[in-house]
């Protein structure tokens, strides 16, 4: 019985860990601040410098319509804080974007002064998740800001759960 058990443990385990890696990621922009104008003019771009993107996760804007906005656009775009070639608007909160393309993907608010004022963000995809650190080309800084942890992929946890109930 105890064979069958482990066997069975470490079967569910395998499969965990490999639905665990197709799954893509939601990150929420901003944390629990949400997408909002921050006194740190750096706060997104600190943010995202703490995460690995990778092609299929998906960017969660927390925002409330009329408020803010978020749009996609080029780099120069970006820098210049213009809209002269918009990839992509969002007008109404919260807001999901898929990363589906490996680069850089650059992002703001349009409102008002919004942009000017740090309400950006600039994110490197990769294009699998065996990268290890966030590559911002141009785009960081040196600064503190806290370590996101290490997460528990919810796989290992379910394993664990099964494990445990075997015995």
């Amino acid at each position: 019985m105890a064979a069958i058990s482990l066997s069975i443990f470490f079967l569910s385990a395998i499969g965990c860990a490999l639905i665990g890696w197709v799954d893509a990621a939601d990150h929420i922009v901003g944390g629990s601040t949400g997408w909002t104008i921050q006194s740190n003019a750096t706060f997104y771009e600190e943010w995202a410098r703490l995460r690995n993107f990778v092609v299929g996760d998906k960017l969660v804007f927390l925002f409330t319509t009329g408020v803010h906005n978020v749009v996609e656009v080029t780099e120069s775009d970006f820098d210049a804080c213009t809209q002269k070639a918009v990839i992509e608007s969002h007008y109404s909160g919260p807001a999901t974007i898929r990363l589906s393309s490996p680069g850089n993907n650059y992002f703001y608010c349009a409102v008002g002064k919004h942009c000017v004022t740090g309400q950006k963000l600039v994110v490197a995809v990769a294009t699998d998740d065996s990268s290890t650190t966030s590559k911002l080309t141009n785009y960081s800084s040196s600064g503190g800001g806290s370590s996101p942890g290490n997460l528990i992929p919810a796989s290992a946890l379910l394993s664990l759960l099964l494990w445990l109930f075997m015995w």
